[in-house]
């Protein structure tokens, strides 16, 4: 099942909305199925017998530019983000294996706040 689907909620209008320079789903609840077309959340990348891989690539004749992975985390709401507290969690990985009748959790890492944070650059970790 290879391709490009989107799963949407038909109730509200999903799809795609082209807004000229950016393209987006056009409700919050729709989600995005690359090699599935049953996507289980916002975005999924699936291959049937082989490995599903994403890869981020940056190329660049300076040391300071790298390919990256961002999780953001904020109290609030993306209209009005806030601080987040002492030992939120700011982002995890989860390793997932089939037990038969379902995938759960083998291993994780997680990242959280270590320390109280303050307004400005200052973020412990």
């Amino acid at each position: 099942m290879g391709g490009f689907h989107t799963k949407k909620d038909d109730s509200i209008g999903g799809g795609w909305t082209d807004d000229g320079t950016d393209v987006r789903l056009t409700s919050t609840t729709d989600e995005v199925g690359i090699g599935t077309l049953t996507p289980d959340t916002q975005l999924e990348v699936s291959k049937d017998s082989a490995d599903a891989e994403v890869t981020i690539s940056c190329y660049h004749d300076t040391e300071a530019t790298t390919p990256k992975l961002t999780f953001r985390k904020a109290d609030g709401s993306e209209a009005s983000p806030a601080l987040v507290d002492d030992d939120a969690v700011l982002g995890t990985i989860s390793f997932q294996g089939h037990d038969g009748s379902g995938f759960e959790q083998g291993a994780k890492i997680e990242a959280r706040v270590l320390g109280t944070p303050s307004d400005g650059s200052d973020m412990p970790t």
